[in-house]
């Protein structure tokens, strides 16, 4: 199964990259197109929280695909709720008097 997430909306349509360009290292200009014959599922999640449970074979991008209108709309999965960004950064945890209790142990 491959998972792939996008927040790209177009004229209300999702876009979503199915290939990979270099993953989490720097990019070589090597792009590695979506082929059926390496998964069997292709799991997508947009930001809304609508997911998509797509056959491979029913895949016809090798590079993106569009979800959200007729041609993949068999294959959504009952919609999600919102996916919120949260920030990085975050506050310090504040110290109750649970870890108090135990720094005084």
């Amino acid at each position: 199964m491959q998972v792939k997430t996008s927040g790209f909306l177009v004229n209300g349509r999702w876009s979503v990259a199915i290939c990979t360009r270099g993953g989490n290292q720097s990019w070589n200009k090597i792009v590695k197109r979506f082929a059926q014959d390496r998964c069997d599922y292709l799991f997508v999640l947009v930001s809304d929280g609508r997911r998509w449970f797509v056959p491979s074979s029913a895949v016809e991008g090798t590079t993106a695909i569009t979800l959200g209108g007729p041609k993949y709309a068999e294959y959504e999965v009952e919609s999600g709720r919102p996916f919120v960004a949260t920030s990085l950064h975050s506050a310090p945890p504040r110290r109750g008097t649970e870890a108090v209790k135990r720094d005084a142990l």
